[in-house]
């Protein structure tokens, strides 16, 4: 019975760290396949993660131990800095647009 339990609780304990997780999902046009987007923590000026967009789609996830964290996405791309603030906790939020809504007018849901 005692290890039935220790089971029961280390399960729910593993679920609950893993969704204490932000997820970023974009959908963003207009930038070439293999642009890479960085997730920048404005506070610490820390790159903290980075994906490349494929078929105009990209997912960044990770923990914040801290949350909620003010960040940038940005990419520099041909030249241009495109970016979006972003203030988020471990959630998962979904952005999408394209390249000429950078930056006010994507849709962050």
């Amino acid at each position: 019975m005692r290890i039935f339990l220790l089971s029961v609780l280390s399960t729910c304990l593993t679920l609950n760290c893993l969704a204490q997780q932000y997820v970023i999902k974009g959908n963003i046009t207009g930038f070439p396949d293999r642009t890479k987007f960085l997730l920048k923590n404005l506070d610490t000026d820390a790159v903290i993660d980075s994906a490349l967009i494929i078929h105009n789609k990209f997912t960044m996830k990770g923990s914040f131990a801290n949350s909620p964290q003010s960040l940038w996405l940005y990419s520099p791309y041909d030249n241009k800095f495109y970016y979006v603030v972003l203030l988020i906790g471990n959630d998962t939020i979904l952005v999408t647009g394209d390249i000429k809504d950078f930056p006010f007018d994507l849709s962050i849901t």
